[in-house]
């Protein structure tokens, strides 16, 4: 039950990403990708993460960074798949993609980060302990199936936002309303791409 999945077309109906669907310009399922998961293993092993992270990454940086961090690293994630993958549909193989491991890298690479600028009692056992959590994490990633790419592609777009939007960065001189501007933006990118996967579902049913 755990690890017995949703087919492939499931996926794309609601939203999963391929690479010839991106290609032909539903570049929304980049965003739908991210709160889509295969199984129950794949979602529980992020959520796990999330819950470790997610609070503390929150606290540092505030909702509305949390929120660009999380949504542009899952992105970003997939963008480094589609170019992965893209040999691949030139082979004729179209495997879809989803899951929210592209922002949980991204939060790692941030909360390592966050260790490396600041110091604080503790600061190297934390450090060292989630570089070595990242390090595992990298190692599952190149289990057969796993998206390595959008993993790795993550981490580098979260890492290098992370040293611009940090408290320590130069984002500290921005005002708050650009960051609730920001926080409005990304969840209107976020509902109008579940509305077009909403739309979409009844389109591929009569195909």
């Amino acid at each position: 039950l755990l690890n017995s999945g949703v087919d492939g077309a499931t996926l794309i109906r609601f939203g999963a990403w391929s690479v010839p669907l991106v290609a032909e310009g539903e570049v929304w399922r980049l965003v739908c990708s991210v709160f889509l998961h295969v199984d129950l293993m794949h979602i529980g092993f992020n959520c796990l993460w999330l819950v470790q992270l997610g609070p503390m990454v929150e606290e540092s940086f505030g909702r509305s960074r949390f929120l660009a961090l999380y949504l542009l690293s899952g992105i970003g994630g997939f963008v480094a798949s589609v170019l992965y993958r893209w040999h691949w549909a030139a082979m004729g193989i179209y495997t879809p993609g989803a899951g929210a491991s592209g922002a949980v890298f991204g939060l790692i690479a941030t909360a390592l980060i966050l260790g490396y600028l600041r110091k604080f009692p503790g600061a190297t056992a934390y450090r060292e302990g989630l570089l070595k959590w990242a390090i595992l994490g990298l190692i599952l990633s190149f289990i057969p199936g796993v998206a390595l790419a959008a993993h790795l592609g993550g981490a580098v777009v979260a890492g290098v936002m992370a040293l611009f939007l940090a408290p320590e960065g130069q984002a500290r001189r921005l005002p708050k309303r650009f960051w609730l501007l920001v926080e409005v933006v990304c969840l209107m990118v976020i509902g109008v791409s579940l509305f077009a996967a909403a739309n979409n579902i009844p389109a591929i049913l009569t195909r």
